[in-house]
């Protein structure tokens, strides 16, 4: 009797620590719980396909971030984790909200995986600068940011080839000079003609 009560607490043990191992490890952020479902580790529905890209691309960003000082990429889990909130709570939803709101997670996860990668593109090249934005959405203050960075990433490359190559812009470095026209001939007054002879 005592030896399958005592079997019973360990399978019941094993059962618990089985769960909390499963629910780390289907969290989009490691640090930060999920109320996805365990079964969208392997269900081949479109909310635990769109959780499992969520879930790649947050283990991806975390450990870009890890190895990076630039801010950028918290505000990017910030949105990878709140895209996952909202998976849910569509996945929860009636067929018709489901359906238009999967769309629009769709197209929200495709921006994100490509923010990471220009992200990481970026941090490779260099060192990221601080750069203000206008817009008030924080995707697009986001996208503002690597717009700019980007921009500025390939001015410096120009800049650093003009200079390799010993080439200028149109105006640098010379003074315009002046066109000097033909010589203009001397004109003389107009000599009178002779007297005649008396």
């Amino acid at each position: 009797m005592w030896i399958v009560l005592v079997w019973l607490v360990l399978f019941a043990v094993a059962c618990v620590v089985a769960v909390v191992t499963l629910r780390r490890a289907n969290r989009v952020v490691r640090s930060v719980p999920t109320e996805a479902p365990i079964t969208w580790m392997w269900s081949l529905s479109r909310p635990a396909r769109l959780h499992r890209q969520l879930r790649n691309l947050g283990t991806w960003t975390s450990r870009s971030s890890s190895s990076s000082t630039n801010g950028a990429w918290n505000q990017l889990l910030d949105e990878v984790v709140a895209a996952d909130g909202r998976l849910v709570v569509a996945a929860r939803s009636n067929s018709r909200v489901r359906s238009t709101e999967l769309d629009a997670l769709q197209a929200t996860v495709g921006r994100l995986e490509d923010l990471a990668v220009r992200l990481r593109n970026l941090d490779e090249a260099r060192d990221w600068s601080s750069q203000p934005a206008a817009p008030s959405d924080a995707l697009e203050i986001l996208e503002h940011r690597i717009e700019n960075l980007e921009a500025a990433h390939v001015d410096l490359a120009d800049l650093e080839r003009r200079f390799a190559t010993g080439s200028h812009a149109p105006g640098d470095g010379a003074a315009t000079v002046g066109r000097t026209g033909p010589p203009t001939p001397e004109r003389t007054a107009p000599t009178a003609p002779p007297r005649p002879l008396r």
